[in-house]
């Protein structure tokens, strides 16, 4: 069980970050629960903004897709804020509005969803390859 990794510049070479992020941590495997995918490789990862690039981000995902509320489980590698409000509800779940993740693609990484979780500034960002 590998624990999360927290190093900004790895994952900005795997993913798009459009801004720099204040904190992220992230896990990559092959299948998982990423996405909903099939065995194929598929990224988690849980990025925190500050609040002006968080509301950034959010405005640029809204002009493309209006969002859907959704419940995530939330995992025990996530920041602890994260954590500690996920505590705070049932079943570890945490609210957002979920989003496809266009501005957070890059190849081979082709779909996914970006979730920005309710009353914070984090993005649980999902991604997959085909």
């Amino acid at each position: 069980e590998k624990l999360a990794n927290d190093n900004a510049e790895e994952l900005g070479l795997l993913i798009t970050l459009p801004y720099e992020p204040a904190e992220v941590a992230w896990r990559d495997s092959e299948g998982g629960p990423a996405a909903n995918a099939e065995p194929g490789n598929t990224l988690r990862a849980a990025i925190l903004f500050g609040p002006d690039n968080a509301q950034l981000i959010e405005n640029e995902l809204k002009a493309l897709d209006a969002g859907s509320s959704v419940e995530i489980l939330s995992e025990e590698w996530f920041p602890a804020e994260l954590v500690a409000k996920s505590e705070l509800g049932e079943e570890s779940k945490l609210q957002g509005t979920a989003y496809p993740a266009g501005p957070f693609l890059k190849a081979p990484y082709s779909e996914g969803r970006a979730i920005r979780i309710t009353d914070t500034d984090y993005f649980v960002v999902e991604l997959r390859k085909p």
